[in-house]
């Protein structure tokens, strides 16, 4: 249980300047506060294996951001019960949203303003609303449409050559992901709205570097490009408006809501009515944006680094293929044929805990509160790492080691193996994920046999989510079933052994 604070007490807990120690927590301050965020900016995951390695659990440091405004505590906990400290309670612990917020009444306020960044009693209602529509029966009623796609996508792919498979399996999720939400009658503008959104998510990423609201600026171009999907997103809302009664995409789905709801309250009741938590058009329009920008970014991004461990473990994918062949005999699994492939799904586990496609999170306390022996104000942050906890020897043997068949004998709790987070705010885009995961995989190692390029250099990168940072290049061919590991450069090698 977390124990709230008295305002006396979390007064006095804001001490010396210098770095030093509290309640047994190191507290960084000053020039090592400063450090600290230089290190963590150029690479959070490789300077959090560093710092954990060093300083343990649970450390803290001020708020040397040239931006932020006054001292804010930063706590840095990244141990199993600090999850869920954090993450079971998000009424004390409220998320902080996706990408920079922007100017208060601005489009970049509103095309963010989705389950991610909402919180109390208007999340829980909106959760509830949009809950049915990515739970597993609905998910499953896809599957045919996803493995359409990814069939389209397979055939063109050439038969023999180099691609970057990062970007082709990008493309490949953006396509699924505009599709479903958006609808299927125009691809061509389902595409195109899912592009701007990819472009949304990438000027988010570099303005938050630098947010200042300057002509030439990444901040300056991330404020127009959210006033341009804005508009795109609510000129589709009312034209699906108009003809939403027979469509399966997940916008006409929630514009059928947003009217039902709508027509439920009186004309005296209207100014309650965001109250309840009904969706507003400006509801559907940060829904729209964010649950895009979380389905397509993090399955491509998974899909990208699965395909990379199975390329680089000859053995697995071996192992793999025989599931596969026998079962499905070359075509798209059905969702009645999930459950008979247990290493696809210990696969796409394993290379989740490994490496995490989100391997950080932040919470911002909503009042005086405690993590672990740490004393906390209102507005104080906490960052959580998937990716430490994913990699603690006590949880998992051999951590840094790519052992999908780990998966058949262990059993770790939801604050232990979180890849989609945990808690009442766990995201409810996993059977969205997994049947994208399941369909794309093996419709594409059934088809092809992929190796990395040797010698390539596989970085990793922190935008929205962990990506390769110069991509994913791997040479193409028919699948003949020629496996190899292929010698390879870059600091993945910080986050899996891969064989010699």
């Amino acid at each position: 249980m977390l124990a709230p604070m008295t305002t006396a007490t979390s007064a006095a807990r804001r001490g010396p300047v210098l770095t030093g120690m509290r309640d047994g927590v190191r507290i960084l301050r000053g020039p090592d506060a400063v450090l600290w965020w230089a290190r963590f900016a150029v690479d959070p995951v490789g300077y959090l294996i560093r710092y954990h390695r060093r300083h343990g659990a649970l450390s803290a440091l001020g708020n040397v951001h040239p931006f932020g405004r006054g001292e804010r505590l930063h706590a840095v906990a990244l141990a199993p019960e600090h999850n869920q400290e954090v993450l079971s309670n998000p009424d004390l612990f409220r998320s902080s949203g996706l990408l920079i917020a922007g100017p208060r009444k601005s489009a970049q306020r509103r095309v963010r303003y989705g389950l991610i960044r909402m919180n109390g009693p208007k999340h829980r209602r909106q959760r509830e609303l949009l809950m049915p529509l990515f739970q597993k029966p609905a998910v499953e009623a896809y599957s045919p449409d996803i493995g359409a796609l990814v069939g389209q996508m397979l055939d063109e792919w050439p038969t023999d050559g180099v691609l970057d498979v990062n970007d082709e399996v990008h493309k490949l999720s953006l396509r699924v992901s505009a599709r479903i939400l958006f609808g299927r009658e125009d691809p061509s503008r389902a595409d195109g709205l899912g592009n701007m959104i990819r472009q949304w998510m990438h000027l988010g990423y570099e303005a938050w570097k630098f947010p200042v609201n300057l002509p030439g600026t990444p901040y300056y171009r991330l404020m127009r490009h959210a006033a341009r999907m804005e508009r795109a997103i609510l000129e589709m809302v009312e034209e699906k408006r108009a003809d939403s009664a027979t469509r399966t995409d997940v916008l006409s789905i929630l514009i059928r809501a947003h009217s039902a709801a709508h027509a439920a309250f009186s004309d005296i009741d209207l100014k309650r009515y965001e109250e309840y938590g009904q969706l507003t058009d400006m509801d559907l329009v940060g829904q729209s944006t964010v649950l895009f920008a979380a389905s397509f970014e993090t399955n491509a991004t998974a899909l990208s680094w699965t395909l990379f461990l199975l390329a680089q473990h000859p053995q697995v994918m071996h192992d793999l293929l025989d599931e596969l062949q026998s079962v499905l005999a070359g075509r798209a699994p059905t969702p009645a044929e999930y459950d008979r492939l247990p290493l696809l799904d210990a696969v796409i586990k394993e290379s989740m805990r490994i490496i995490p496609v989100v391997p950080i999170t932040t919470r911002v306390a909503t009042a005086p509160a405690r993590v672990g022996s740490l004393e906390l104000s209102k507005g104080d942050r906490v960052h959580l790492s998937h990716y430490i906890t994913h990699h603690l020897p006590a949880i998992y043997r051999d951590p840094e080691c790519f052992r999908p068949e780990r998966w058949f004998e262990i059993r770790p709790g939801p604050y232990e193996y979180f890849p989609f987070s945990a808690g009442p705010r766990m995201c409810i885009g996993y059977w969205f994920a997994m049947v994208t995961l399941k369909t794309a995989l093996a419709m594409i190692l059934q088809r092809f046999r992929l190796s990395v390029v040797p010698g390539a250099r596989i970085d990793r990168k922190n935008q929205v989510t962990m990506v390769p940072k110069r991509g994913m290049p791997m040479s193409i061919h028919l699948q003949d079933r020629r496996f190899e590991a292929a010698p390879v450069r870059g600091n993945v090698h910080d986050m899996v052994r891969l064989p010699r």
